[in-house]
């Protein structure tokens, strides 16, 4: 049976959540990671041989470029580059998409896994230093997978820890699977 009373609506739940002084934090270190992060997203010009493989594969994917894929490499990353450039995103749109998002959604995916398996404050602490972590920041200024595999890892620790260890809804098992999955393919 279900209540009216018990039912929250979309602006309630922000209202609510937004009233915690660890949710208040914790968006504040998301805002300082971005805006840290877009900072360094142009910050080099040069291309490394690894982000020159990833980019030279996702046009011959897509741009019939005539290029030797090296299938060591995981797939997913150029091919998410490859549809970002046929779509007529450029460099930089694409990088945003390909490394700073994953990047951001790695220091919230810290803070979501410290709360789950110790605390708020150990979440805090461990987000704030990822949003700092000078690799993190080194390398979001080149085209690597690293990011979206370590998002994607991160992310099925998440719903590892949530569907099998605590027990939650059944559904982060599957979710599980999924993101180690696409973790694989993206970085073997």
């Amino acid at each position: 049976l279900i209540h009216f009373h018990d039912i929250v609506l979309p602006g309630e739940y922000w209202k609510e959540w937004i009233k915690d002084k660890h949710n208040i934090l914790f968006l504040l270190i998301i805002l300082f990671a971005f805006f840290l992060r877009l900072y360094y997203l142009n910050a080099n010009s040069v291309v490394w041989w690894d982000e020159a493989d990833y980019l030279a594969s996702a046009k011959h994917f897509f741009f019939d470029v005539p290029y030797n894929y090296n299938p060591q490499r995981g797939i997913l990353f150029p091919v998410l580059i490859g549809i970002l450039f046929s779509l007529g995103f450029g460099e930089t749109a694409t990088k945003f998409i390909v490394v700073l998002l994953p990047s951001l959604g790695i220091v919230a995916l810290t803070y979501l896994l410290g709360k789950q398996m110790y605390s708020k404050k150990v979440g805090l602490i461990a987000a704030a230093f990822m949003s700092t972590f000078w690799a993190s920041l080194f390398w979001t200024a080149r085209f690597s997978n690293d990011f979206l595999a370590l998002f994607f890892q991160l992310a099925a620790l998440y719903c590892f820890w949530r569907g099998v260890v605590k027990k939650h809804e059944s559904y982060f098992v599957w979710l599980f699977g999924l993101f180690l999955g696409l973790a694989f393919v993206t970085r073997a």
